[in-house]
C-alpha cells in the first residue's frame, strides 16, 4: 500500500494519517492524481488504495467528475468536483451482505436548497439537503446541521448509529440491510438525479462498527489534514 502524499505529510509534521492502521478499511478512495485515469479531463476511475480492488469508476463519457490537484476550498488536498451536470461515480463495495459499517468522507458543501446524494446504494444513503445532513439507512434516519463550506462527514451503521458533522455527533439505531448492488458517489442510487454537486476530498469504508474512540482517531487525521476543526 503506497503513502500518502508528501503535501498531507507536510500538513501533519511528517506524520500522515493513515487510515488503514484502523482495522477493516474496505475502500480508501483518495482524489490525488495518482490514483485517478482521467479520459478527457475528467476521472474515469479512482483507485482503491486498499488494494481490494474496491474502484470507484465512471464509464459514460462526460460524466466524469472533474479532478483539481490543489483545490483551494479543500485545504489545497486534492479534490472531484462533482457537477453542476451530471457526474458521479459507481462504486461495486455495497454489493456485499454486510449490515454494519462505518464511512467517512471529506466534503465541500455548497448546497443550498434541494436534497442531493454524496453516497447512495438505495438503502444507505447520506443526503446533504439545504442546510442539514442526513443519513438513511432502511427505516432509519440522523440529520444534523450541515453548513455551506468544508465539512469532515461521519456516519456509522449498526446498532450504535452515529451521524457526526465535524464536532456535532447524532446517535440512533441505524441497521443497513443490504440489496447486494453497487452504490453511486455523487449521486442517488442508479444515478436517477439529487446529484451532489459539489467536492469531495478523501472517502475511507470500513466492513464494521468501529468504536467511539476509532471514529475519533479518524475524524481527527481526516480534520488535521483539512484543516476542519473536529472537536
Amino acid at each position: 500500500m503506497s503513502l500518502p502524499s508528501v503535501a498531507a505529510a507536510a500538513l501533519l509534521g511528517g506524520q500522515p494519517f493513515d487510515p488503514s492502521s484502523i482495522p477493516n478499511l474496505d475502500a480508501w478512495l483518495d482524489p490525488d492524481p495518482a490514483y485517478l485515469t482521467i479520459v478527457a479531463g475528467g476521472a474515469s476511475n479512482m483507485a482503491d488504495r486498499t488494494g481490494l480492488g474496491h474502484d470507484a469508476t465512471q464509464t459514460i463519457v462526460g460524466r466524469e467528475p472533474d479532478p483539481i490537484a490543489n483545490d483551494p476550498l479543500l485545504n489545497n488536498q486534492p479534490s472531484l468536483t462533482y457537477g453542476p451536470g451530471v457526474q458521479y461515480f459507481d462504486h461495486t463495495l455495497m454489493a456485499q451482505a454486510v449490515s454494519d459499517w462505518t464511512f467517512f468522507f471529506a466534503v465541500y458543501n455548497s448546497v443550498v436548497a434541494g436534497i442531493r446524494a454524496i453516497y447512495d446504494d438505495g438503502t444507505i444513503r447520506f443526503r446533504p439537503s439545504g442546510g442539514s445532513m442526513s443519513l438513511i439507512s432502511g427505516a432509519g434516519a440522523l440529520s444534523t446541521p450541515m453548513g455551506i463550506g468544508p465539512h469532515i462527514v461521519c456516519g456509522r451503521l449498526g446498532t450504535n448509529g452515529l451521524l457526526r458533522v465535524d464536532a456535532t455527533t447524532v446517535t440512533g439505531v441505524l441497521i443497513a440491510q443490504p440489496i447486494g448492488v453497487n452504490a453511486n458517489l455523487g449521486a442517488r442510487w442508479t444515478a436517477g438525479g439529487d446529484y451532489f454537486q459539489t467536492k469531495i476530498g478523501d472517502t475511507y469504508i470500513y466492513k464494521r462498527e468501529l468504536t467511539n474512540g476509532e471514529v475519533d482517531t479518524v475524524m481527527n487525521g481526516m480534520g488535521r489534514k483539512y484543516n476542519i476543526p473536529v472537536v
